[in-house]
């Protein structure tokens, strides 16, 4: 299904990371239940051309409208802009973000965001 990038979607999609990710949500087994809703997680990388793996932070895909990937394909740019202010290795100005790669696990490997200090992996 297609993602929308209006400011109300942005929004859903924001609390619904947040609900997730600093709420300790986790999904119901139950698909019977009326309060059930999937939802997968998966930890976002970034790279440059040959260099160590970065790891920026989560995205998530709720209620089965769209595929992490589809998640991580609409939010690229800002996934990219992040990374080139997070880590002084990926904010190369001569190539700008055009050689950046994104990547991403799933599982995640762990509940934490990532930050600044995190080094490679």
């Amino acid at each position: 299904g297609a993602v929308s990038a209006s400011k109300a979607s942005l929004e859903k999609q924001w609390e619904s990371l947040v609900m997730i990710t600093m709420c300790e949500m986790t999904p119901l087994e139950d698909t019977s239940d009326a309060t059930y809703r999937h939802y997968e997680t998966a930890d976002v990388f970034v790279r440059g051309d040959g260099e160590d793996w970065f790891r920026i932070g989560k995205v998530v895909s709720a209620d089965r409208k769209a595929s992490i990937s589809t998640s991580v394909t609409a939010q690229t740019d800002l996934i990219l802009w992040t990374a080139s202010r997070m880590y002084d290795q990926l904010k190369d100005t001569s190539t700008k973000e055009e050689s950046l790669v994104v990547g991403y696990t799933m599982p995640p490997a762990s509940d934490d965001q990532a930050f600044e200090t995190d080094g490679p992996v």
